[in-house]
């Protein structure tokens, strides 16, 4: 083959992925979404305490409304060291845009100077009824509008996508002012 065939087939091969990517750069609009959980509402949901219609929010007197969005977590006595250590991983990526709060037996001693604890009668009833949630070691994340966004287990990977998920949210509040 001819050097000059050569050189300008090479062209065209690192010409076709540019164009592309430019093309796409320039014309795709690439949004991510995070699900919002029961938009229909509850009445699908096994075991639910309540059989709503429409979308399902947090009630505020369990979670009150702090413009915020939160990660909620259900705690015992062994958790308190690893949701300080999650807590401080979020707050060194999201400033104050994203509290942890704790949801803990009232009889409990377990007090947490790095983020909130709420104590409560029934932690069970609160976790499954409120928070439409049947395991203890999950996290659930909660938008400003009191809506359920998502489930995580504390594993490393779960942690990980947790963030990604936050800041997918946070970009999306800022631009369409939700």
């Amino acid at each position: 083959m001819n050097k000059s065939i050569k050189i300008a087939f090479l062209i065209v091969m690192l010409a076709i992925p540019a164009g592309i990517f430019t093309f796409l750069k320039l014309f795709g609009n690439n949004q991510f979404q995070v699900e919002v959980f029961y938009e229909e509402g509850l009445s699908g949901v096994e075991g639910s305490c309540f059989q709503t219609e429409g979308q399902y929010y947090v009630i505020d007197s369990v979670l009150k409304q702090t413009g915020k969005l939160r990660v909620v977590a259900f705690v015992d006595t062994n958790d308190v060291l690893e949701l300080n250590n999650i807590y401080n991983r979020l707050n060194s990526l999201f400033d104050d845009n994203v509290d942890l709060i704790g949801f803990i037996d009232s009889t409990s001693t377990i007090e947490s100077s790095i983020f909130k604890v709420t104590k409560v009668e029934n932690i069970t009833n609160i976790r499954e009824c409120h928070f439409i949630s049947d395991q203890r070691n999950k996290l659930v994340l909660v938008d400003s509008k009191n809506r359920i966004r998502g489930y995580y287990t504390r594993d490393l990977d779960e942690i990980d996508r947790l963030i990604v998920e936050l800041k997918i949210i946070i970009e999306n509040d800022k631009e369409y002012g939700d």
